[in-house]
């Protein structure tokens, strides 16, 4: 194999090095800038979506001054703090944030650059700075707000350190190295696996050194620097020891269930938003045990989970892995809440530079490099470790295009001398070693670049998420068009169907929604929400039918409708009120006065729910034969719209209810209610005039 020495830093090769450092650094700069120009237009661009939104919001509460936060870190903090940091230093626009972004990750294309430089030669660091300049992902993951562009710019300073380590180890350098490592932690909390190799690494590499300690020492110390601080900011606000985040025991779970695909799902349906994952972690957690649980107790809760799960599902779990597997080195890049192909229908660099720099390429020149530099295998090692521990710990958890984002600058370390000394390795090894290399590395490229089941839904995601940002800030008819155009990608989504359903009952066409709420049940049987907001639309559009046929017919379905999500979740009050609602317009009070019961049990602060459960009794009452029965009627009556009142005591109707069950009652109190209804709605004295009632003004001492 060909010997591949590290080159020589002197003088003379290092000024010629300094301008290639200028140019890739200019090229990756530029091609950022123009990629975000171009983005300057999509529809998505302002928006924060997802962790961008979570994130956005956190370092707004930094930049404010909330330095300390509350409770134990959920989500790693090192983004959100340097997100707050820039909002408080030049604001918040999103565009300057990106421009310091791309600044950033142009640093990491020089860094990468001189880190291949040092282990192998000029011409290979020029190679590899150019690789990632290009690389698709880490075009697309710095222009957005996340924090893969921080992930980036640590793990290439970290191998810049670490190469300059294996020429001369400093102390100061496995300092530096140390806390480079420690802010990796802090964005990507796997990133502790490469804390262990490093440590192993320092102990066998250097055996013959006898400072081999100091430099675990020295690298421990760069640890302790960034990380102490964070778990001592956790045990004292959260008071708990968490030396990053709380989150292993649900992330774990969410890769290893019966559920689990080999990406994310999330803990609840449609509740992937970080903010739901913690809260429903938490929640779940307590329910099942029946205990409330400290977020290490919520860990361990789920992380036993997924244990009980592998042990009782041994084969289905490994077969899982095999599909994590593949999705982790396939070249799709598995979309999260933004996705790069969406991107890239936006941006002709994205769009060019994905169709030949991906990760499919990068892989098979990586296979490549590790063969024609193989005699260096002994000082390449540790980046071959790095390689492989980290791709373990994501094909242990779920894949995401981010988490195997710091994958690409190790890959593209081994595959900048494969670009750089196959030529030479083809013509100067024997043919057998070259066919051998060559059936290697065809056999990595058509395993990295098959075909997958879920390339063909590409895009489908980011425009849902799109859409449900654009309803929040109110835009209706833009956000339908994102759901469509998910719709066509992907018809088979049942939250896609579900969230277009409700934007167009925002518009006011229930008739539509209807249709796109029955296609999310039937694509989701198991949909509490989406029956009951189609049995929602039904009652609507039954209140404005003005046959009676037709009127029966749609509140028959929509009780029907109603019942459904009660069969599914039975402690939803929302529900219990609708149907009692229907059950109402059915002329079926009796039934309903059930479920107005379950309403304001389940939510006792439901004003609407006693005052309507009032209406019901006060109806029925009118039509008792007996006195007593109607009396006892008019009581309850009266007790809902008390309980109704005290809750909503500036709503003029309930007061009027109240009133109007005292007075049939015969109750003189019956004139306090009144009065007030009349204060809070002077139009309402010719109503009770009309039906006989007088209110008299209140007597002043």
């Amino acid at each position: 194999m060909t010997d591949i020495g590290p080159h020589p830093d002197n003088s003379s090769q290092r000024q010629p090095f300094v301008w290639a450092s200028t140019g890739i650094f200019v090229l990756a700069l530029g091609i950022r800038l123009w990629h975000l120009a171009q983005l300057r237009v999509a529809p998505f661009f302002d928006l924060r979506l997802g962790d961008a939104k979570a994130y956005d919001s956190w370092a707004r509460r930094i930049a404010a001054g909330d330095w300390w936060g509350e409770g134990v870190f959920y989500q790693a903090p090192l983004y959100p703090y340097f997100l707050g940091g820039v909002y408080a230093t030049i604001g918040d626009d999103p565009m300057r944030v990106r421009i310091i972004q791309a600044i950033l990750g142009a640093i990491a294309c020089v860094l990468i650059a001189h880190a291949a430089r040092r282990l192998f030669s000029n011409a290979a660091g020029i190679a590899a700075g150019l690789l990632l300049a290009l690389y698709a992902p880490a075009i697309f993951f710095d222009a957005i707000l996340g924090k893969s562009g921080l992930d980036l710019l640590l793990l290439c300073l970290s191998l810049w350190l670490l190469s300059g380590i294996i020429a001369e180890p400093r102390p100061a350098r496995w300092i530096a190295v140390g806390a480079t490592m420690g802010c990796l932690a802090l964005t990507r909390e796997n990133a502790v696996v490469f804390i262990a190799v490093i440590l192993f690494w320092a102990i066998t590499y250097f055996r013959r050194d006898k400072r081999r300690l100091l430099y675990c020492a020295a690298f421990v110390m760069g640890l302790a620097v960034i990380l102490l601080p964070v778990a001592a900011r956790n045990y004292v606000i959260g008071g708990e020891f968490h030396l990053t985040t709380s989150q292993f025991g649900p992330n774990f779970y969410i890769g290893n269930n019966e559920r689990s695909d080999g990406s994310y799902v999330s803990l609840k349906f449609g509740r992937g938003h970080p903010d739901f994952e913690s809260h429903d972690a938490r929640l779940i957690a307590e329910r099942d045990t029946g205990t409330e649980m400290t977020p290490a107790q919520v860990s361990r809760y789920w992380t036993w989970k997924s244990l009980q799960y592998i042990r009782d599902n041994f084969g289905s779990w490994l077969l899982l892995k095999a599909k994590t597997f593949f999705l982790l080195f396939n070249s799709l890049g598995v979309e999260d809440t933004e996705g790069q192909y969406t991107h890239a229908r936006w941006s002709i660099p994205l769009r060019a530079s994905g169709a030949f720099n991906h990760f499919g390429v990068i892989m098979p020149l990586a296979v490549a490099g590790v063969w024609v530099s193989w005699r260096q295998r002994r000082r390449l090692w540790l980046f071959y470790l790095l390689f492989g521990i980290y791709s373990l710990s994501v094909v242990m958890f779920y894949v995401f295009a981010r988490y195997r984002l710091p994958l690409a600058p190790l890959a593209i370390l081994l595959a900048a001398v494969g670009v750089v000394k196959l030529p030479r390795f083809i013509h100067q090894q024997p043919t057998t070693r070259v066919f051998a290399c060559a059936a290697v590395v065809a056999c990595v490229a058509v395993f990295c670049n098959w075909p997958h089941p879920w390339r063909h839904v590409v895009g489908a995601g980011m425009h849902n998420n799109v859409g449900a940002e654009l309803r929040n800030r109110g835009q209706l008819i833009e956000a339908v068009a994102q759901f469509r155009q998910s719709l066509e990608i992907k018809d088979n989504a049942a939250s896609v169907h579900h969230n277009l359903a409700n934007t167009l009952v925002d518009l006011n066409q229930p008739v539509e929604a209807i249709d796109h709420y029955r296609r999310a049940v039937t694509l989701r049987p198991n949909f509490a929400e989406a029956y009951n907001e189609w049995g929602a639309a039904l009652l609507n559009i039954a209140r404005l039918d003005e046959t009676v046929q037709v009127k029966t017919q749609r509140l028959e379905q929509a009780a029907w409708c109603f019942r459904q999500s009660l069969e599914i979740k039975d402690n939803a009050a929302s529900v219990h009120h609708n149907l009692a609602d229907t059950l109402v317009d059915l002329n079926q009070p009796v039934e309903a006065i059930d479920h107005y019961r379950r309403a304001v049990t389940l939510r006792p602060n439901s004003a609407e729910a006693y005052n309507e459960w009032g209406a019901a009794l006060l109806n029925i009452a009118r039509l008792d034969e007996t006195v007593q029965m109607k009396t006892q009627r008019l009581e309850q009556a009266a007790w809902c719209f008390d309980r109704a009142v005290q809750i909503r005591p500036e709503n003029a109707g309930m007061h009027l209810n109240l009133g109007l069950a005292l007075h049939l009652l015969g109750r003189p109190e019956a004139a306090g209610p009144l009065r007030r209804a009349v204060e809070l709605q002077p139009d309402l004295a010719e109503r009770l005039r009309v039906i006989g009632i007088h209110i008299a003004p209140e007597s002043r001492p």
